[in-house]
C-alpha cells in the first residue's frame, strides 16, 4: 500500500514545537496580553493562585498553541504563581506580564487587574512588580 509522502513524513516526524508560525505580529500583542490576563484570572479563580507555568495556563486559554508559544519562547514574559491579592500597590498598579522588549525599548504591559498599557522603557523601570518569591 502506498502512502502519500506528506502523510509519511507527518507520522515519522511529528511537529513538536508550539512556537507561533512566522514573525510575531506586534498589532496582536495587546489582544494576546488581554487573553493571557483573562486566563490568569480564570486559573486564579479556580485554584486560588495564578498558574505556575505556561502549561498550567493552557486550559484557561483554550490551549491556544500560538499563545502558549509566545509564553514558552518568552516573547511574552509573565509573572507566574502569584495571587492577585499579593500586589502590595494594588492589582491595577502591578505588572503581571509584558512583551519581551518592554524593559529595553518600551512596549505593551498587562497589569494584574487585566488592564493593558503601553509603557516607555523609562516607565517600565519605574513600574511596580510583584514581590520576589
Amino acid at each position: 500500500m502506498r502512502r502519500p509522502l506528506a502523510l509519511t513524513l507527518l507520522v515519522a516526524f511529528p511537529v513538536a514545537s508550539t512556537a507561533p508560525a512566522g514573525p510575531i505580529d506586534p498589532r496582536k500583542i495587546p489582544g494576546d496580553l488581554k487573553c493571557i490576563a483573562v486566563g490568569y484570572h480564570a486559573c486564579h479563580d479556580a485554584t486560588g493562585t495564578g498558574p505556575n507555568r505556561a502549561e498550567d495556563l493552557g486550559p484557561y486559554i483554550e490551549n491556544d498553541p500560538r499563545l502558549l508559544g509566545l509564553l514558552k519562547n518568552n516573547n511574552i514574559v509573565l509573572f507566574y504563581g502569584y495571587k492577585i491579592t499579593e500586589c502590595p500597590e494594588g492589582s491595577s498598579n502591578t505588572v503581571m506580564g509584558f512583551e519581551k522588549d518592554a524593559p529595553c525599548k518600551g512596549g505593551w504591559v498587562v497589569m494584574f487587574d487585566g488592564s493593558i498599557k503601553k509603557m516607555s522603557a523609562d516607565d517600565f523601570r519605574k513600574a511596580t512588580f510583584p514581590p520576589r518569591k
